[in-house]
């Protein structure tokens, strides 16, 4: 009898995953800004293939994509974990996540001191309340102060100073840019003060002991109310604060002076007794 030995060998072949990675374009996005998504090498070591590329992009929405490349866009700044989900024909997967941060946008402000300002008057203008998501750099704050050509040349730094020669509406613009190379532009309006214009009115000649009434006769070109103080015995005092002023005295004084808001001047000459 002849035995007959038969035997039977047997392969046992293991899945492999499929491997992969991606980019994102840009790589810091704004709020509304269209991102792209890349997969990148994606292969499937034993050769079975491919089967479908799938997106999360982070915002609550699960895989909602399996376009590749696909696109998304944030409605708000933040940072988001996107993954990547790789399939192959037997089923095998693999993830790949990766966080990105969308860009707030910086928030320009500025306050002037003082408010108003003179002309001629040197005023700060101070930027350090703007706010961002990452820190400001200190080149960061650009400025337009005399309006025109934006060209944000005028100065630089979160607080400057500045005089304006005229008064009236001037137009100030600041620019902040963040680290991340986003520029916001903020716009106000600062209001220059003119000084008023001094002077009162007196009768043309005066006699000792005769009471005379001193009326003012000032204006303010930006149509401010006024505001009046008299030194009435020349001891650099201002004393009364009518706009006019009844006045008599038993002997001719050296001389009177008169003050409203700003500077507001006179002198009388020692011959003509309360009298420019």
């Amino acid at each position: 009898m002849v035995a007959l030995l038969l035997l039977v060998f047997s392969q046992t072949v293991l899945a492999v995953a499929p491997a992969g990675d991606f980019t994102v374009d840009p790589g810091v996005p704004e709020p509304g800004e269209l991102v792209t998504f890349s997969s990148t090498g994606v292969a499937d070591p034993d050769g079975v293939g491919i089967a479908s590329v799938q997106w999360d992009f982070g915002d609550g929405a699960g895989y909602s994509s399996s376009d590749d490349p696909a696109t998304h866009t944030y409605a708000t700044p933040g940072t988001r974990t996107v993954k990547m989900l790789v399939t192959d024909s037997d089923n095998e997967t693999t993830t790949v996540e990766k966080s990105i941060r969308v860009n707030a946008p910086p928030v320009p402000t500025f306050t002037v001191e003082p408010t108003p300002p003179q002309v001629a008057e040197q005023l700060t203008l101070d930027a350090s309340g703007s706010t961002d998501d990452q820190a400001i750099p200190a080149a960061g704050y650009d400025w337009e102060l005399e309006g025109g050509d934006d060209d944000f040349d005028d100065a630089t730094g979160s607080s400057v100073n500045h005089t304006y020669s005229s008064a009236g509406t001037k137009t100030v613009k600041l620019r902040v840019t963040d680290s991340d190379g986003k520029a916001v532009v903020h716009t106000d309006t600062v209001e220059v003060n003119a000084p008023p214009e001094a002077s009162f009115t007196t009768p043309p000649s005066l006699k000792a002991d005769q009471t005379v009434t001193f009326t003012s006769s000032s204006s303010d070109a930006d149509g401010d109310t006024l505001s009046y103080a008299w030194d009435l015995d020349n001891d650099g005092t201002f004393d009364t604060t009518r706009p006019d002023r009844p006045h008599s005295a038993p002997s001719p004084p050296a001389g009177h002076t008169a003050s409203g808001s700003g500077l507001m001047t006179a002198t009388a000459a020692s011959t003509r007794p309360h009298s420019r």
